[in-house]
Formats: structure tokens, C-alpha cells, sequence
């Protein structure tokens, strides 16, 4: 549940009002999904620079990134809304 402290006011005050909408957990993660989805977002191999907190400014501002971007997003949210969140990362294979 560890964050940063001072870091991600915006992604903070969003995990409190998705947490807040009630339904417990589940219902949480499923109303962050649906911003994710429906938010205006678009995934890219080339997204804009980010500047001292890539998290609320992938969120709120440039709304556009790749799989670590949308990843280390969703696991401030849900820490912030309470829910315990690690990202693993990683590679599949090759030849």
C-alpha cells in the first residue's frame, strides 16, 4: 500500500472518490478499468515526456503512454484506494 508521500495528488483524489462510490473492492477496480477504457486514452510506443509526477500527468494530462504507463497508473490508484498493488514486470522467451 506504500506510496510516496506528497506524490500524486490527482491519482490520489481519484482512487478516493472510485473507492468511494462503495461496492468493495471489485466495484473499485472495475471503475478504474472503465476510465482507463473509456478516458480518452491511447496507448503508444512514443508518448510524450513526463516531468516530476508521470503518474497524474499520464492521468490527467497527456493521456498517453504504453504497457509501464498504464501498469505503475493503475497501481497508485488502486494503493491509493486501499487496495494492496505490486507491478511485475518482464519478458516472454525469444529466440
Amino acid at each position: 500500500l506504500a506510496l510516496p508521500e506528497g506524490r500524486h495528488p490527482r491519482a490520489r483524489a481519484l482512487a478516493a472518490e472510485l473507492a468511494s462510490a462503495g461496492g468493495g473492492p471489485r466495484a473499485t477496480i472495475e471503475r478504474a478499468l472503465a476510465r482507463l477504457r473509456a478516458g480518452g486514452y491511447e496507448y503508444t510506443l512514443a508518448p510524450p515526456p513526463l516531468g516530476a509526477d508521470p503518474v497524474d500527468e499520464f492521468l490527467f494530462d497527456t493521456r498517453a503512454g504504453f504497457c509501464e504507463h498504464y501498469a505503475s497508473a493503475f497501481a497508485v490508484l488502486m494503493r491509493a484506494a486501499g487496495l494492496p498493488t505490486r507491478v511485475v514486470t518482464g519478458y516472454q522467451g525469444g529466440e
